[in-house]
């Protein structure tokens, strides 16, 4: 996990919390320099100070979603405002912690932290895994399988697409074939998986 603060005396305090409480934490007094750097792996917990010169507390938070969304957020800031506050719950920080807080209050957003990134990280890789099983799928492929994964059966979805039923028989045998699946419910699991949306024309 890591430290993002250009307050030193606040950084060590900080470490040493999370020190006692067994986590393995690296400290940053550069927000740039930990956005340059810093490697993230999940699950990862990244504790914030909101102002900060240069970049800022919610500048670094945007920049780590487009970079790893699993990543958890949490700040610390003895200067919080409500409308600040309230941006960063909005952009997913999992707690706004004010000084002075107790340290069990930071030990126990961390671990929360934890447990979401690497939730989060999970279903991120199962997606992904998801889409490119369907990748493989050429477009009139994916088509059979979106109508298919609706409930369609041959007749009704040869009729669709305009095309014949035999040819939607082959299209199915051949996605089913490519995908590794038996059957449409599997399909139906598969396409949920990938975030994949109901077929639409």
């Amino acid at each position: 996990m890591f430290l993002v603060d250009d307050d030193t005396v606040a950084l060590t305090m900080l470490g040493r919390v999370l020190e006692r409480a067994a986590y393995h934490v690296i400290t940053y007094e550069s927000p740039i320099a930990f956005l340059r750097e810093a490697v993230l792996q999940p699950p990862c917990c990244v504790v914030l100070d909101l102002r900060m010169p240069a970049v800022n507390g919610l500048e670094v938070q945007e920049a780590l979603a487009r970079r790893a969304g699993w990543v958890s957020v949490i700040y610390v800031s003895g200067f919080a405002d409500v409308r600040s506050s309230v941006e960063a719950m909005k952009r997913g920080a999992i707690e706004f912690l004010v000084k002075p807080f107790a340290p069990v209050d930071l030990v126990e957003a961390v671990e929360t932290g934890l447990a979401g990134s690497a939730s989060r990280a999970s279903a991120i890789a199962d997606e992904k895994a998801a889409r490119d099983r369907l990748a493989c799928l050429s477009s009139r492929e994916r088509e059979v399988a979106a109508l298919l994964a609706e409930g369609l059966r041959n007749v009704a979805i040869g009729a669709r697409l305009g095309i014949s039923e035999k040819t939607v028989k082959y299209h199915r045998l051949q996605l089913m074939h490519k995908l590794g699946i038996r059957s449409a419910a599997e399909l139906v699991v598969l396409r949920f998986r990938a975030g994949e949306k109901p077929f639409c024309r």
